[in-house]
């Protein structure tokens, strides 16, 4: 009897590592859109903006000046094109080296901020158009008690006019919260941050449940010097710290460039340090300022992620987000927890010269929470080093959808792809492929048409033999053909689907 209660107990325990702390890498899969080789963009620090099927974002390096792009790629990893090449010269009068976040799309046109050039390397606001026809700077930064300087992420509308911050700037120094509309008129500094209450803000802000509180954070400041959550209230510009970062395992600090993700009058968030370990944590706290909690510290086992930099997207009673270190390789992280705190996962491990490393910014995913995409800051396929700062853009996939596991690490002899099984299938099938070597592949499945129906892979994979579900419960009964390809190399077969 002891012993049956010993082996109730391990899977008891085992249960709760997986509902707690588990690592579900098998749960997604990785895959590679576009790696960047410095000359269409390098040192990708950001995170993208999802407009039907195409990724938007920024580096902060590379390009044909050295100073950045701004590009698109499809999430099918087609069509990718460098919109516009940022100039040199801390007096361009453009922007350069654009920093973190994502931009804001509105009024079909993409509104963003670049950290340096304009006005002295001060900055500046820009909108761009989808084709990349159009580059505008709507304000440049100037510094001085009239004006921000460095503004390290983007911006958010509410009613027609654009709200930001910036890292320094205004009266005291401390950086400013400002507000334009988005033709660049009626810019203007709607509070001065001074070290006391806040200092060198590097976030974005986000709109409160009551439709006219912001809420923000700042990376230093406050009593601490170690950063503060606040509220501005845009209806009587009343200024409140809703709470002091402290430090320490029973507190957070330094939010390196995140926003607040709110979830009716609940927000979430992040910090890069404090916590148990002193690598950062994960936060609830209400939008009056009661109830902070913490609720994952980052670093809480050997292969945890670690000194996250970014922010928390919500999707389907979820917040997602990235680690710029830990893992399994030590080049970050991708997890999840629930909003109640009970349930964290990580989803990928990062590896240098694969899917990349160190993404120091947000995700974002597609409207039913399936898909993920995401920018790494070094790594890939022609960084495999990582010392030259290229990075990657990636994606993940739920199993449900894709599902890729490698069933043999023994090199294959060949490239093949073999007969799924069953065949007649109704609705899931498996199927099998082997690789002789690394190389970049892609999985489709298209219908008798020739049309697309199913991207199952599309991504770097090293050598080995693999096994793919496929799970047509949403298609018509038919005839369909997947294909297997690399380098110029192409395999199909006919599956049969039956209903």
């Amino acid at each position: 009897m002891k012993f049956k209660n010993n082996i109730k107990l391990l899977i008891l325990l085992f249960i709760i590592n997986i509902s707690f702390t588990g690592y579900a890498h098998s749960q997604w899969t990785g895959g590679v859109l576009h790696s960047f080789n410095g000359n269409d963009g390098a040192t990708s620090k950001g995170s993208l903006t999802l407009f039907g099927n195409t990724l938007y974002g920024r580096t902060s390096a590379g390009g044909a000046n050295g100073e950045g792009v701004i590009f698109k790629v499809d999430t099918d990893s087609t069509g990718f094109q460098v919109l516009y090449n940022f100039q040199t010269g801390a007096n361009n009068g453009l922007g350069k080296e654009p920093h973190h976040d994502a931009m804001l799309y509105y009024n079909e046109f993409l509104y963003g901020t670049a950290l340096e050039g304009g006005s002295s390397d001060n900055g500046v606001i820009y909108k761009l158009n989808l084709s990349g026809t159009e580059y505008t700077p709507i304000h440049i930064f100037t510094g001085g008690n009239d004006d921000g300087a460095q503004p390290h992420s983007g911006v958010i509308e509410i009613n027609s006019v654009l709200y930001g911050m910036t890292a320094a700037g205004g009266t005291h120094g401390n950086g400013t919260l400002y507000s334009i509309d988005p033709d660049g008129s009626n810019f203007n500094v709607l509070y001065s941050f001074h070290n006391s209450d806040g200092d060198n803000s590097h976030g974005r802000l986000t709109l409160g449940s009551d439709g006219h509180k912001l809420f923000g954070m700042t990376r230093e400041g406050g009593s601490q010097d170690l950063g503060v959550i606040f509220s501005f209230d845009l209806n009587n510009s009343n200024y409140t710290i809703l709470h002091t970062f402290a430090g320490g395992s029973n507190d957070g600090s330094t939010t390196d460039h995140g926003f607040l993700t709110r979830s009716n009058n609940t927000l979430f968030g992040m910090t890069q340090l404090g916590g148990s370990g002193n690598t950062g944590i994960i936060f609830s706290i209400k939008e009056d300022g009661s109830d902070f909690q913490i609720m994952h510290s980052f670093g809480s086992s050997a292969t945890d992620g670690t000194s996250p930099y970014g922010s928390l997207q919500l999707s389907n009673g979820f917040l997602y987000g990235t680690t710029r270190t830990g893992g399994d390789h030590d080049h970050g992280s991708v997890f999840r927890i629930n909003t109640s705190g009970t349930t964290y996962e990580i989803l990928y491990s990062l590896k240098r010269n694969t899917i990349g490393e160190y993404p120091i910014d947000n995700v974002v995913l597609n409207t039913d929470g399936t898909e993920l995409y995401c920018l790494a800051q070094a790594g890939g396929e022609f960084d495999s080093s990582g010392s030259n700062q290229y990075g990657t853009v990636f994606e993940l996939n739920t199993l449900g959808i894709i599902g890729i596991s490698n069933s043999s690490s023994v090199v294959p002899e060949n490239f093949k792809l073999s007969q799924n099984f069953p065949n007649p299938f109704n609705p899931s099938t498996i199927i099998k492929f082997e690789l002789n070597r690394s190389a970049f592949i892609s999985l489709k499945v298209t219908n008798a048409k020739g049309q697309l129906v199913r991207t199952l892979e599309n991504s770097f994979r090293s050598s080995g033999e693999y096994s793919v579900k496929f799970d047509a419960g949403d298609l018509p009964a038919g005839i369909y053909f997947y294909t297997l390809e690399s380098n110029a190399i192409s395999q199909t077969k006919k599956l049969l689907l039956l209903k």
